[in-house]
């Protein structure tokens, strides 16, 4: 699947495919969804998640079907190289509808870290892995 006929897709179409491969390019898929090859997350994201991207990553959470584990949702954060405050409403809201907590793990204080400590939302975790 990682090739398709641009003339037969819609850019949104597109986006919506490719932001589901870890090699897509950037200016295909602003931000990317996958399978992780970590133990302790059920998927990676990685890119950018702003205004642009929040009906992207809506679409691709409900795809992926990313699932709580033992009440967490886990997410390989570490490539995720900016999030807004909406992004992560959207991981919570995802995380709560299976009546679990959202995980992120990242590789500093980004910032994921700094709008969680600012927004203290009780179902978010962000963990520095």
């Amino acid at each position: 699947m990682c090739g398709y006929n641009r003339s037969e897709l819609s850019s949104t179409a597109i986006a919506e495919v490719a932001c589901m491969h870890p090699l897509a390019r950037t200016a295909t898929a602003p931000l990317r969804l996958f399978a992780s090859d970590r133990p302790d997350t059920g998927a990676a994201l990685a890119g950018e998640i702003d205004i642009a991207g929040h009906a992207l990553l809506q679409t691709a959470l409900d795809r992926a079907g990313v699932a709580a584990v033992d009440g967490t949702v886990a997410i390989d954060a570490r490539d995720l190289s900016f999030i807004d405050h909406r992004g992560l409403f959207h991981l919570v809201d995802h995380a709560r509808g299976q009546g679990a907590t959202a995980v992120l793990h990242t590789v500093g204080r980004g910032p994921a870290q700094v709008l969680a400590d600012l927004l203290r939302l009780p179902d978010l975790q962000v963990v520095v892995s």
